[in-house]
């Protein structure tokens, strides 16, 4: 089985759908969250997220909660002002089905996969949204210690 993992696609659809051109003998799709914010097409993500839910994986990243909820997704001291203006934009672009698609994904989600106990997540086990992993190998070493089998999740944002 041939899984594609996307994660961070921020709403930037002509990217979303070059890849997905450049995988499309992808059997299964694990997306770890950030389906918006930042770029000009939420709507279009959210939209293809929606119709691939039957048979593929989708994560809640802080910025699908953020805007889910109209909270703030906790961004990086350099793109808090972007997130203020795009949040904006995305709460104006989603419909409110859309919107509830991204209030009900979990920012954690355990599944089987060729026999094996996965878990995924935006950011990492301990903490799904907010998170994440710089490159203290302690830290990553206590979150993989946890009795995961395989564990998909974003090692680190610089």
């Amino acid at each position: 089985m041939k899984l594609l993992i996307l994660s961070d696609i921020h709403s930037n659809w002509a990217a979303l759908h070059s890849v997905l051109e450049a995988e499309s003998d992808s059997d299964k799709i694990l997306c770890l969250g950030d389906l918006i914010d930042y770029g000009p097409e939420p709507a279009a993500c959210v939209a293809w997220a929606m119709e691939e839910r039957s048979k593929s994986i989708f994560i809640q990243g802080n910025h699908d909660w953020g805007v889910a909820f109209k909270k703030d997704p906790r961004s990086s001291p350099p793109f808090r002002h972007l997130t203020a203006c795009t949040q904006v934009f995305s709460l104006e672009a989603l419909s409110e089905e859309m919107l509830s698609f991204l209030r009900v994904l979990k920012p954690i989600e355990s599944f089987e996969m060729s026999g094996r106990r996965c878990v995924a997540c935006h950011a990492s086990p301990s903490d799904p949204l907010f998170r994440y992993l710089r490159t203290r190998e302690k830290d990553l070493e206590d979150e993989i210690t946890v009795g995961l089998g395989v564990a998909f999740f974003k090692f680190s944002k610089p």
